[in-house]
C-alpha cells in the first residue's frame, strides 16, 4: 500500500483525465490510434513504470512548458512510432509535476503535445 501512496504524490501525480489518454492513445488493447506508440504490458506494469520514473531526472522540453523524462527500463515495454520494440519510457509533466502522457519509446522532434 505504501507504493501506491508514491503515485498519488502532490509534487509527481497522475490525473484520471491524463491515466485515460495514455490507456485510451498508448495501449495495445484500444486499436483507436493506429499510428503511435503503444504499451504492450500489463497496465499494472505501467503505472509501476510511471511511479518509479519520479526518480528520474527532467528535461525541459525545448519550446514548450512541458517537462520529460526518459527512462531505460531494461526490457521491452511497447513499440515506438515507427513500431519497432523499445524499453524507453517517456513521461511528459507540466511544472507542477502533473504526468501528462506517457508512452514508449521517444518524442519525435518538434512533436506538439496534442499529438502524443
Amino acid at each position: 500500500m505504501k507504493d501506491r501512496k508514491k503515485l498519488f504524490r502532490k509534487s509527481y501525480y497522475i490525473t484520471v483525465g491524463s491515466l485515460v489518454h495514455i490507456m485510451e492513445r498508448h495501449h495495445f488493447k484500444i486499436p483507436r490510434h493506429p499510428n503511435v506508440s503503444k504499451f504492450t504490458i500489463p497496465v499494472v506494469e505501467i503505472l509501476a513504470l510511471l511511479r518509479d520514473a519520479n526518480t528520474e531526472p527532467v528535461e525541459q522540453v525545448t519550446g514548450a512548458t512541458y517537462l520529460k523524462r526518459v527512462i531505460d527500463t531494461g526490457k521491452t515495454i511497447g513499440h515506438d512510432f515507427n513500431q519497432l520494440p523499445t524499453s524507453l519510457l517517456t513521461v511528459l509533466t507540466d511544472s507542477g509535476g502533473r504526468i501528462l502522457t506517457a508512452f514508449p519509446g521517444c518524442m519525435k522532434s518538434q512533436t506538439s503535445i496534442s499529438n502524443l
